[in-house]
């Protein structure tokens, strides 16, 4: 089995080689996005009751469509 070192030592050398901009920020961009699901956010306790009263409204349908949202706002807006 190949080890981590060596394919990374492979991809250097691949890289290196690579003379085509666009092929160069593509690599980049699936760099850039591997690093952001690494990511770890922190929420406090009053984020979490938050987001457990959301997952809530949810599981019983206590949701409205964006259309619905967008409508009461107009309403709101023209008082």
């Amino acid at each position: 089995m190949i080890s981590a070192a060596q394919i990374k030592i492979d991809l250097i050398k691949k890289i290196i080689a690579i003379n085509d901009v666009h092929v160069l920020s593509t690599i980049d961009n699936i760099l850039i996005k591997s690093d952001e699901k690494d990511i770890v956010y922190k929420v406090s306790g009053e984020q979490k009751m938050a987001l457990k009263a959301a997952e809530e409204d949810i599981k019983y349908g206590r949701i409205s469509s964006d259309e619905d949202v967008n409508a009461s706002e107009d309403r709101w807006l023209e008082e």
